[in-house]
């Protein structure tokens, strides 16, 4: 959501660089941490990038696409 919030920010309602900073640096982060080898999304994940919950639906798989969409529009 962090990542979708800046991105959108960013790309709606101002080209602020710091919005886009942030949107980049949550999606390092979800690069990093939000999915197992086979891109399955977790639900939960503490700050520190470890899973706390599985994902139950497709809602955390969904979120992060999302994410990835809204910043690529910011990023090309």
């Amino acid at each position: 959501e962090q990542v979708w919030s800046f991105a959108y920010l960013y790309n709606e309602i101002d080209a602020r660089p710091a919005w886009l900073e942030h949107a980049r640096h949550g999606a390092d982060f979800l690069y990093q941490f939000a999915h197992d080898d086979r891109l399955n999304c977790y639900a939960v994940l503490d700050r520190r990038g470890r899973p706390v919950a599985p994902a139950t639906d497709i809602t955390p798989d969904c979120a992060v696409a999302m994410a990835y969409a809204q910043l690529h529009r910011a990023t090309g």
